[in-house]
């Protein structure tokens, strides 16, 4: 419900097709609101969870991908935002049609392990205790191991497990570093950071493209691989001289 929900008509829209793809993966005649009800989506069942990921709808992973953004607070279509950059990068980068739409789905599925994680870690304003950021951390680890299980996913598995890696060495779980970390998951951190920077937060006010642009290429070696970071601004300088409301597309 704008403005409750929304900020503007775009995540109106999103908000709404969340809503109409969970009503659709319930059947005829269903109605459904885009709020806490959304997270009912997402089954509780690690099993029956798994047997919506083997079924590979694209509509379905999206509203569960609306799902998860809803529980985080981040703003409808967060996540299809996050995909659509990667996915774009990717294909600046030469990547084939098949690894663009993986890296897509990653990105919907990339906070999947956050959904065991209590409201009250995820909503919490003060720093997180050693115990919370712990958890919080095992977040991908989670993930990787509930799609694990859902064999067609398995090309997401990589990018899913390793987008919290940092290009020196220092992130998680595994602490790889440079080309050790895989490219679609090195592509999807960069969109990640860059499209959670320009998006506002209930802790945080959101950056502008100027800005996040900036802290990309102030971060371009350490915690990002700098030839992701050179192509995936290439693809921001577009959408801006198309028009910001345009999708991200590849030059």
């Amino acid at each position: 419900m704008y403005p409750i929900h929304c900020a503007n008509c775009a995540e109106l829209v999103e908000a709404a097709d969340t809503a109409l793809y969970k009503s659709k993966s319930q059947g005829r005649n269903m109605v459904s609101v885009y709020d806490t009800e959304l997270l009912e989506f997402v089954p509780k069942d690690n099993y029956k969870l798994c047997v919506l990921l083997q079924a590979h709808d694209l509509p379905t992973i999206e509203a569960l991908s609306g799902a998860i953004d809803a529980k985080l607070n981040f703003s409808p279509g967060h996540s299809k935002s996050i995909g659509k950059l990667a996915s774009a990068t990717a294909r600046k980068l030469g990547l084939s049609a098949a690894d663009c739409a993986g890296i897509y789905l990653a990105a919907l599925l990339r906070d999947l392990g956050q959904i065991s994680i209590s409201d009250t870690v995820i909503n919490k304003k003060d720093n997180l205790s050693e115990e919370e950021m712990i958890a919080l951390k095992e977040h991908s680890a989670r993930g990787h191991a509930i799609i694990q299980k859902a064999p067609r996913m398995s090309a997401v598995l990589p990018a899913i497990l390793h987008h919290h890696e940092r290009y020196d060495g220092t992130g998680y779980p595994s602490g790889l570093a440079g080309e050790e970390i895989p490219l679609p998951a090195r592509i999807l951190a960069a969109a990640d950071a860059y499209q959670s920077m320009i998006s506002k937060r209930p802790h945080r006010p959101a950056k502008t493209e100027e800005e996040a642009r900036e802290e990309l290429i102030k971060n371009s070696g350490t915690q990002f691989d700098p030839k992701v970071v050179k192509e995936m601004l290439s693809v921001v300088s577009k959408r801006r001289a198309n028009g910001s409301k345009k999708d991200y597309k590849a030059a």
